[in-house]
């Protein structure tokens, strides 16, 4: 079973969009299924696919199967942590259910609130953190666009953002399957140009050093990138203005 915490989130949504492209039935769950952000306009596309079962809780969740591999997104854990630690614990609360997960968050994610999801986990049988990725700045369609990335690519200010190399979502997506595959529990993925500096506020923090750097190469330039964001920004306009019409 493949469950997706965070399916409405600017990462989640590729995520699920690629599980069910490679066959995959995925049950999505969301800490604001009722927010805006066009959370309505990525629900148009998921209905239209037989692969994808939205829950409101686990309790909904079917247990045929007993495993389940559950790709949660922490994209904005300092907002969205209290969310999570529920969701962990309905885990927990879940008999009969064995979960490995795999978190994906910001590579500046707080180390106090890694800390806290340690310890929901810490000393469980289940649930299980089988791996931890963390990501530098990520672009592409469904990204905040209150982010100074959104704002610095959609103006073509890409000498701004130089130093950070962002990965274009797509190009992440390329690379999943390897970067799953990777043995390290914990890894942080950088664009294909990033510099190591990057990674210098983990040589100064209590957590483990994250010994293995992925590297993304870019296969989108931020020039491509940029188009496909416009384009993508009047396909939701349009979809925004039927809904409410």
């Amino acid at each position: 079973m493949k469950i997706v915490y965070g399916v409405y989130q600017f990462l989640g949504f590729p995520i699920t969009d690629y599980l069910m492209r490679t066959g995959e039935t995925v049950f999505g769950i969301d800490p604001e299924p009722d927010a805006k952000n066009g959370i309505g306009e990525m629900k148009e596309f998921y209905v239209r696919n037989a692969n994808f079962k939205q829950l409101d809780n686990l309790k909904d969740l079917p247990l045929s199967e007993g495993k389940a591999d559950i790709y949660m997104v922490l994209w904005n854990p300092a907002a969205l942590l209290p969310e999570a630690l529920s969701f962990l614990e309905q885990i927990k609360e879940t008999n009969g259910l064995e979960a490995s997960i795999t978190i994906f968050s910001p590579l500046q994610t707080e180390e106090a609130d890694i800390r806290i999801v340690r310890d929901a986990c810490q000393s469980q049988s289940n649930p299980q953190i089988g791996k931890w990725i963390f990501i530098s700045r990520m672009y592409g369609p469904w990204m905040p666009e209150n982010s100074c990335v959104y704002e610095h690519i959609i103006n073509g200010e890409y000498d701004k953002l130089e130093k950070e190399s962002p990965i274009f979502i797509d190009d992440f997506i390329a690379r999943f399957d390897e970067i799953m595959d990777c043995p390290d529990k914990e890894m942080a993925v950088l664009g294909e140009n990033a510099p190591e500096t990057q990674l210098i506020p983990w040589e100064m923090s209590e957590t483990p050093l994250l010994k293995t750097a992925f590297r993304v190469p870019e296969q989108t330039s931020m020039e491509e990138g940029a188009k496909i964001l416009q384009e993508h920004k009047k396909k939701v306009s349009m979809i925004e203005y039927w809904n409410n019409k």
